[in-house]
């Protein structure tokens, strides 16, 4: 049987990949998203990374058939841009989705090869993401492809404010059995110590 804590984990991760920034439903004519950043350095790419790895992920849940892409590169000089392509409504509305994506959001720093969506890109947007927090870069992607953001239901409200209760009471039950382990050393130790087993400077 699965213990309290390990259901709480999965349930938080649940939550977590399902309610935040990024919960959204891109278009049809959304064919791609691709993203550009440095991997390490924190000059300006530390919003991209950030948004790659809470937004993005959350994008792609609700999104399963749109292929997301990431190139990572070492050069701190290099720009971080995203990039969306776009075909046209008539286009994505007579071509079927594809069964998944051929890339997963977390790519390598290999090189990106080009989309194999039947879906032609008749047009993209780019735009730079440097030096922009992470909710920026999902304001704008938002405002560019119209997507419908995804609000958390009643039901995950509740689950989100159970789970903050539990881990409150967590933490104080963690804290209140470090200050009881505390307490029988101590009175372990006096014991020692009448006992003449050990004096009170050792």
């Amino acid at each position: 049987m699965v213990n309290i804590a390990q259901r709480m984990t999965r349930l938080n991760e649940l939550l977590r990949l399902r309610v935040g920034g990024g919960a959204a439903i891109l278009p049809p004519e959304v064919t791609r998203l691709h993203m550009d950043f440095v991997m390490t350095y924190d000059d300006g790419h530390k919003g991209p990374r950030n948004f790659w790895r809470n937004d993005l992920r959350r994008l792609k849940y609700y999104n399963p058939a749109i292929p997301m892409t990431v190139s990572r590169t070492e050069n701190p000089d290099d720009p971080a841009l995203m990039t969306i392509h776009f075909t046209s409504p008539s286009a994505a509305a007579s071509t079927p989705p594809p069964v998944s994506s051929t890339t997963s959001p977390n790519t390598s720093t290999a090189p990106v090869t080009p989309s194999s969506s039947p879906a032609l890109a008749e047009r993209t947007e780019v735009f730079n993401i440097k030096s922009r927090k992470r909710y920026e870069i999902l304001e704008q992607l938002i405002a560019l492809t119209k997507a419908k953001q995804i609000e958390p239901t009643e039901k995950e409200l509740n689950e989100i404010r159970e789970l903050g209760e539990k881990r409150e009471q967590s933490a104080k039950d963690s804290t209140l059995s470090q200050k009881v382990n505390a307490r029988k050393k101590q009175e372990k130790r006096r014991m020692a110590i009448a006992r003449g087993e050990l004096t009170a400077t050792s």
